[in-house]
């Protein structure tokens, strides 16, 4: 099966959802939506069935939160030994400063691929002094 990338970054309010190969571009609200988006966009374009082929969502830096880099650097303190503590330092830091950039907490926390409730959890506990 086709697999398409798409590539997703934050701009004002919308997450703009960008199809290279095809040079297209369209947006969405949350990032559920964006993945039928980008199914739609390919769908159309190639006049096909948008179950005839898969997409890879990444995500692209632009705007205030460098969310390709920022992710990056969560996995390297995930993986370094002994880094846990650190790598939720950072992921706190991310869902505030993306729900911040007007992301729901529902979108910060798919982007750091967590539950809600772990988001949520990170967001309270490193927001203390």
């Amino acid at each position: 099966m086709r697999v398409y990338d798409v590539s997703l970054y934050r701009e004002g309010r919308w997450w703009l959802v960008a199809i290279a190969e095809l040079g297209g571009l369209t947006q969405a609200r949350s990032l559920a939506e964006a993945a039928i988006m980008a199914r739609g966009y390919i769908a159309t374009w190639l006049e096909v069935a948008p179950d005839s082929f898969d997409i890879e969502i990444g995500f692209t830096d632009s705007g205030a939160v460098p969310l390709a880099g920022s992710l990056a650097e969560l996995a390297r303190c995930r993986r370094a030994a002994g880094g846990r503590e650190q790598a939720e330092a950072l992921a706190a830091k991310l869902v505030k400063e993306l729900v911040a950039d007007g992301v729901s907490m529902k979108d910060a926390a798919e982007v750091l691929g967590v539950s809600y409730q772990r988001a949520r959890r990170w967001a309270r506990r490193w927001a203390r002094p």
